[in-house]
């Protein structure tokens, strides 16, 4: 009766532990985290400030292009999945 229960306890830690293992990383880790996103929106902000239709919604200082490439940032990495489910209150 005990090697029995062992042995389901065994398979039964080698299941979770298996598909625990086998879980994919999220896209934001696959595309490479923060980093990777701050250095698209690096370059998508001075882009976006120089187009002649957007740039009259943009005052031209340091500061701001600053705060709006954190606020780019910040919304993009706030998109993913475990960020969502924190801030849904979800448990």
């Amino acid at each position: 009766m005990r090697k029995a229960f062992l042995t389901v306890m065994f398979i039964g830690a080698l299941w979770a532990g298996s598909a625990t293992a086998q879980q994919p990383d999220s896209l934001y880790k696959r595309i490479g985290g923060y980093d990777a996103i701050a250095a698209v929106v690096d370059n998508f902000v001075p882009r976006l400030v120089k187009d002649p239709m957007l740039a009259k919604y943009f005052v031209h200082s340091q500061d701001t292009l600053m705060h709006i490439r954190q606020l780019a940032v910040d919304m993009v990495s706030a998109m993913r999945p475990a960020a969502r489910a924190s801030t849904s209150g979800a448990t």
